[in-house]
C-alpha cells in the first residue's frame, strides 16, 4: 500500500497527498471515504493497472461510482461508472508519459 500511495502521490493523482490509510479506505471502499480526484483519466489507468495486476476486482469501476469514493475536481459531484470507463478508453488510446510511469510503477509493485 506504501508504493500505491507513492505512485498516486508522485503523479499527483489527487487533490491532496494521499496515506497508506487513504489507499487503504479506498480499495477497500470505506463507508463515506471519497477523495477529490485531479486527473480522471490518470486515476482510471492506475485502477486498470491493479487489475491487471490482480490487486482488485473487475469491478473496480462500478464499486467506485456506487460508493461514491471519487470526485471531480470540477464538480466536486461523485465520477461515475461511464466517466471512468471512458477516461480509461482515453488514456489507453493516447498514453501520456504520466500513465505509462503508473503503468511501470504498479507493475513493479506486482512483481515484489
Amino acid at each position: 500500500m506504501v508504493r500505491i500511495a507513492d505512485c498516486a502521490n508522485a503523479n499527483h493523482l489527487f487533490c491532496v497527498s494521499v496515506t497508506v490509510e487513504d489507499i487503504r479506505a479506498l480499495l477497500e471502499c470505506k463507508k463515506g471515504y471519497c477523495i477529490t480526484v485531479r486527473n480522471i483519466r490518470n486515476v482510471a489507468i492506475l485502477f486498470d493497472t491493479l487489475l491487471d495486476n490482480g490487486m482488485i476486482t473487475w469491478n473496480w469501476k462500478a464499486a467506485m461510482a456506487n460508493g461514491e469514493h471519487l470526485l471531480s475536481k470540477k464538480t466536486r459531484n461523485p465520477i461515475s461508472a461511464t466517466t471512468l470507463s471512458s477516461a480509461l478508453s482515453e488514456i489507453k488510446k493516447q498514453p501520456t508519459p504520466v500513465s505509462k510511469r503508473i503503468v511501470d510503477d504498479i507493475r513493479d509493485i506486482a512483481m515484489v
